[in-house]
This record gives structure tokens, C-alpha cells and sequence, in this order.
């Protein structure tokens, strides 16, 4: 049976009529194509019971064969939940669930190594049958990379002593625990410099932003500390990481500058200014300063994040967008433009006429000159620009209006506009 045959005969199972199940049913007999066993562990279910019976038949003997462990294992929720279901052929369930003790190897390294809904449901199903020792258990959640089967070992070193503890913080790599033991330790008074400067140093934002609270706490000098990295030769990571410390602590912008010019890496630029940008720590306009000054090229989708967090001007935006290392069409400069007031539209509308080169883009414009034209009468307020930005906007609003041979359509508009822009 190829592997079309097998899916028809797969979708067959599926079908509302109890007959052509069963049919499908005894013509899949003798087959053991592994992408059938998920499709006859829910055929258990069925509502028809011979449909239930030859299901049960074939899976009793497919989990005798080599593979069969293994298979029951893979699909191990698929076989735990058979139990919960109204209709289920009992001792069939139990002979699928009990083949998981057979490859304790293979439940050891799926509690080890994967994570999701499958690792947590064979944890509990260890836990609760004793597959293994407690210590096993303990020594598995130590080093799971699923973070719900580590809690079983953090509810565990909780209950150990300040020593222990600190031990536990250095020697793991698990952001989770990490924080775990921080809190734990803080409640018991037991955090010390030492601890708190490896907290303050990490690359998890939120461990160095509690250790900031419990340094402050001590009365830390950290204007010391950042004198001290001043003078030394750093390495871009722990530049970065004196970066986004000035970040979290609002910190001088000299300083901030000074780190910022030793900084070698293009992505870790991206992300500090970034978080700098949306904790308000730095104003779009000194992002593109920065920007410009370490004259670094990002590509188009990356200045769009920045963007996408608001707070910049039309002429911020172009400037912006002229770091960017791709070609950037007219619809993409269009992507912020429902997000702008009616003034900051105005003003952009007049930056994008100079990138219109083909028709299409001129008719994309227009439309978009158009519908502000007819928003004109709902505007009862001036915009907040000087003098030489007023009549620099009037000038090309108009010049567009010309081109686009609006201006006998949109007479009354353009000096409604002109009223409210020289109010």
C-alpha cells in the first residue's frame, strides 16, 4: 500500500458512515505505517462498537512489535487521553499505557530534551506511577528544558539552605530558577554584592532589573561602578550589558553616549536603542541621532519596529528609513500613514512626493491627497509647526495639488487649508 493509498483509506476513518469505517478498518489490517497507530488509538473511541473492536485488535497487535513501545510513547497523549473519553475499551487503554515503562531511555530523554504538552503529561504519568527513583525525578527536572518540569525541582531547592542556594544561582543556566532563588534569597536577607553584581550583569532584563531594586536597597555606588567600566577595555557583551543596565536605570546620557560609541554590533545596537526607545529613556529624534552618528545600515523591516512604536515626526521617519540597507517602495513609506494626525499627513504626504517616479505610485498619492482634501472641513485647529515649516508646507501642498490637477476640484479645500495653517 503506497502512501496516497494509505491517506485515502486514513480520510475513510473519518467518514460519518459506520460501514465504510469499518470497511476502511479491516482493509488497513496487517498495516503498520506509523502515521496510521494516531488514527486507531482515536478509532478506540468510535461509536460503533465493532469499529472499536477492530481498532483494539489491531493496536494489541501492532504494540507487541519492536516499534511498538516506542510508538506508544511518541503518542503518549493520544493514549492517556483514550482513558477520559465516555467510549473506551479498557483493557486495551491499560496494555498502551503500561508499554511506556518498557523504554524508560527514551520517557527519560523526552522529559530531558523536549518540551510542551507531551513532556509535562509523561512527567506526571512518572511521577504518579514511580517510573523512576525521586532523585531521578529530581535530577530530570534539574536539567529538563521544559519549564513546567523544572518547577519540580525549583519547589525543591527552595527548601535548602542561603549557601546551597547561591550555589544553585551560579551554577544554572535557567532564567526561571534563577529568579526563583533571587526572590527566595531576598526574602531571607541573604543576598550579598557578590550575588547581586552577577545578577546585575545578566542577560535576562528582568533578573538585572530586580537586582537594580535589592543594589539600591544596599545604597550601591553605582556611579563607581560605571567610572570603574570607563576605564577598563570591555568586551562588546559586557558593553552591551553596561548599556542596557543605564537603560533600566535612566541613567546619564553621557554616559549612555560613551558606551554606545564602543559598541561593535550592529544587532545589539538595534536592540538596546530599541528598548531604550519604548521605556522612554531615549526621544525618537536622539534615536536617529545615534543612529546616523554610528552610520549603520539596518534593514527596512527593522527601522519599521522602530516606527511601529510611535513618537516619530514625518521628517524623522525619512530620515530614518534613509539608514535602511533595502529598497524601499512607496507602499511600504505608506505602512504608517493611517497611524499619523491629519497634520503629520499633510507633512508626510508632501516627504513622499519626491520618491513617486512611476504612474502608479503618482495615482497611490493622489488618492491619499484626495482623501485628505476631503477631511479639510472637520479640522478646527492649527498645526504646531514655525514659520518657515508653514509656509514650506503650503508651498508643496499646493505644488502636488497642481500636478495632480486637483486644484479646480479642491478650490474651497486648499483655502480652508491655508486659513487654518496661517491661524
Amino acid at each position: 500500500m503506497n502512501s496516497e493509498q494509505l491517506q485515502l483509506f486514513i480520510n475513510q476513518l473519518y467518514w460519518c458512515d459506520g460501514y465504510q469505517r469499518e470497511a476502511a478498518l479491516r482493509r488497513l489490517n496487517g498495516c503498520f505505517e506509523s502515521t496510521l497507530f494516531p488514527h486507531l488509538l482515536r478509532k478506540l473511541s468510535d461509536y460503533v462498537p465493532i469499529n472499536r473492536k477492530l481498532a483494539a485488535q489491531h493496536l494489541l497487535i501492532w504494540v507487541e512489535r519492536p516499534e511498538g513501545v516506542d510508538l506508544c510513547i511518541e503518542y503518549f497523549l493520544d493514549v492517556y487521553a483514550i482513558q477520559k473519553r465516555i467510549r473506551i475499551v479498557g483493557e486495551v487503554e491499560d496494555v498502551l499505557v503500561d508499554k511506556v515503562a518498557q523504554n524508560l531511555d527514551k520517557v527519560k530523554s523526552i522529559l530531558l530534551f523536549k518540551q510542551g504538552k507531551l513532556s509535562r503529561a509523561l512527567f506526571d504519568y512518572a511521577k504518579k506511577n514511580q517510573l523512576f527513583t525521586d532523585i531521578e525525578l529530581l535530577e530530570i527536572s534539574k536539567l529538563a528544558h521544559d519549564q513546567r518540569i523544572r518547577l519540580n525541582w525549583i519547589n525543591s531547592i527552595v527548601q535548602q539552605e542561603a549557601s546551597c542556594l547561591k550555589q544553585e544561582f551560579i551554577q544554572t543556566r535557567y532564567f526561571d530558577v534563577k529568579k526563583v532563588i533571587l526572590y527566595k534569597l531576598f526574602e531571607m536577607g541573604e543576598l550579598d554584592i557578590k550575588l547581586l553584581l552577577a545578577a546585575f550583569n545578566s542577560s535576562c532584563l528582568s533578573i538585572m532589573d530586580f537586582s537594580i531594586f535589592a543594589l539600591k536597597k544596599q545604597n550601591f555606588d553605582f556611579y563607581n561602578y560605571f567610572y570603574e567600566m570607563r576605564l577598563l577595555v570591555l568586551p562588546n557583551e559586557k558593553v552591551k550589558s553596561c548599556l542596557l543596565q543605564m537603560v533600566l536605570l535612566k541613567w546619564d546620557k553621557r554616559d549612555f553616549n560613551f558606551f554606545i560609541d564602543k559598541l561593535g554590533d550592529e544587532s545589539s545596537l538595534f536592540m538596546i536603542l530599541y528598548k531604550a526607545l519604548k521605556s522612554g529613556y531615549l526621544l525618537s529624534s536622539e534615536v536617529v541621532d545615534l543612529l546616523y552618528r554610528k552610520q549603520v545600515k539596518l534593514p527596512f523591516y527593522l527601522l519599521g519596529k522602530f516606527v511601529g512604536l510611535g513618537g516619530f515626526q514625518p521628517q524623522e521617519v525619512d530620515e530614518l528609513y534613509h539608514l535602511s540597507n533595502d529598497p524601499i517602495s512607496l507602499t511600504q513609506r505608506l505602512n504608517i500613514y493611517g497611524s499619523l494626525s491629519f497634520w503629520d499627513k499633510l507633512e508626510y504626504l508632501t516627504i513622499l512626493w519626491r520618491y513617486c517616479s512611476i504612474q502608479e505610485e503618482k495615482d497611490t498619492l493622489k488618492e491619499r491627497v484626495e482623501d485628505l482634501l476631503n477631511l479639510v472641513k472637520y479640522q478646527y485647529y492649527a498645526p504646531v509647526w514655525t514659520k518657515d515649516n508653514k509656509d514650506k508646507g503650503v508651498i508643496l501642498f499646493e505644488a502636488m495639488g497642481n500636478e495632480y490637477k486637483l486644484m479646480p476640484h479642491y478650490h474651497e479645500e486648499y483655502q480652508q487649508l491655508k486659513r487654518l495653517i496661517f491661524k
